[in-house]
């Protein structure tokens, strides 16, 4: 109860703070946050990225969040590649164009302001995080024909991997590895 009145009511009032996101520093935390490093947050996604070649490379990512992930993507790309990132909430449309700048990132990507059920331009890599939208968007006849996929499924969202391997098979992807969680999963796919 005091923990829940606290966040309520206190923590939100507080000075931000950069926390350490599985690497990933981003001004996240509060003041008084006990913690400085949160080495799970996004850990499978962050791994599937890190797994990935992707210097030089254009990488759409739907669902930039707070920009842990987006960071990675952009020093992955390198100076050479091109990051688009959409979010469609506000609030963490400015977090995460500050954890772009924090990372010295800020150039490297553009913040796509806006919500997104289907692409129409032609990318390297396609990263979907879309807390349940990602079935919708892989349904549309074109998404960009990537050489690679990640996606973070959902199925506490009613959309099950099983569902989102399916239809990457049928979309002749080869399914390459899946990160089982408790809540969601990964699936790396290539053409």
């Amino acid at each position: 109860m005091l923990r829940w009145l606290y966040d309520k009511t206190i923590r939100p009032y507080l000075p931000r703070k950069v926390i350490v996101h599985n690497g990933v520093p981003a001004r996240t935390g509060r003041l008084l946050d006990k913690r400085d490093h949160r080495m799970q947050w996004e850990s499978m996604l962050l791994a599937a990225i890190r797994n990935q070649y992707l210097e030089d490379c254009k990488i759409i990512e739907v669902g930039g969040g707070l920009g842990i992930c987006t960071a990675e993507l952009a020093k992955r790309a390198g100076p050479n590649g091109k990051v688009i990132s959409y979010e469609a909430d506000t609030d963490r449309v400015e977090t995460m164009k500050e954890t772009l700048k924090l990372n010295r990132v800020r150039d490297a990507v553009e913040v796509k302001d806006q919500y997104v059920d289907s692409l129409d331009q032609d990318c390297d890599v396609l990263v979907l995080d879309c807390e349940g939208a990602e079935q919708q968007i892989l349904s549309k006849e074109d998404y960009g024909n990537p050489d690679t996929i990640i996606v973070e499924t959902h199925p506490v969202f009613d959309v099950p991997t099983e569902e989102i391997k399916n239809i990457l098979k049928n979309d002749g992807y080869t399914i390459v590895n899946i990160r089982e969680g408790s809540n969601i999963d990964i699936i790396e796919a290539y053409s």
